[in-house]
């Protein structure tokens, strides 16, 4: 079960609480396999809509909202790295990452 509350997206929260039970040995880590593979997937899908969208705004539009959009730019990479740090675990069973990625997924989340 999810953790409630711990971040304000339900989908960290999700993967938090899915980190926590595998730690305390009640979740098989290919539950996190799927939500690890979509979620990563569909970030690079926003990021790429992101990207789009930028592009199709003008140089005007980059140069007036710049500090914004690194700022988005630096939270969609945090997250991503996050994600990644937790999906470790899944090819070495090292329960470091988990402890890591679900931290780093946290304050990303913020």
């Amino acid at each position: 079960m999810a953790v409630q509350g711990t971040t304000p997206s339900p989908l960290s929260n999700k993967i938090i609480g899915l980190c926590e039970e595998i730690l305390a040995g009640n979740t098989p880590s290919e539950d996190l396999g799927v939500i690890m593979t979509k979620t990563l997937k569909d970030l690079q899908k926003s990021w790429n809509e992101f990207q789009q969208k930028i592009m199709e705004s003008g140089p005007e539009h980059y140069d007036l909202y710049q500090n914004e959009i690194e700022d988005i730019h630096d939270s969609f990479g945090e997250y991503q790295a996050a994600l990644e740090e937790i999906k470790k675990y899944l090819e070495d069973k090292d329960t470091r990452h988990l402890e890591n990625g679900k931290e780093e997924l946290r304050f990303a989340t913020f």
